[in-house]
């Protein structure tokens, strides 16, 4: 594997856990009733920071692509 495929598949994993944690945040936050979200809510809650997450992921995966692509050059 090249180093950025590497690098990229580090970020991709990082986002994944940091969208678990999130969830599973929210939910325990949800559960215990410091959060008082319908299910529709708690829903579109997720959606929204999962679609954030995975854009700032996509950027990331540009600026890092292209640094080690200067870099290489």
């Amino acid at each position: 594997m090249s180093l950025e495929t590497d690098v990229n598949r580090c970020i991709y994993d990082m986002v994944e856990l940091v969208k678990n944690s999130v969830a599973a945040d929210l939910l325990e936050a949800r559960t215990v009733g410091a959060l008082s979200l319908s299910d529709e809510q708690f829903k579109l809650l997720s959606q929204i920071v999962n679609r954030s997450l995975t854009t700032m992921a996509d950027r990331t995966y540009t600026r890092v692509s292209n640094e080690i692509q200067n870099n290489t050059e």
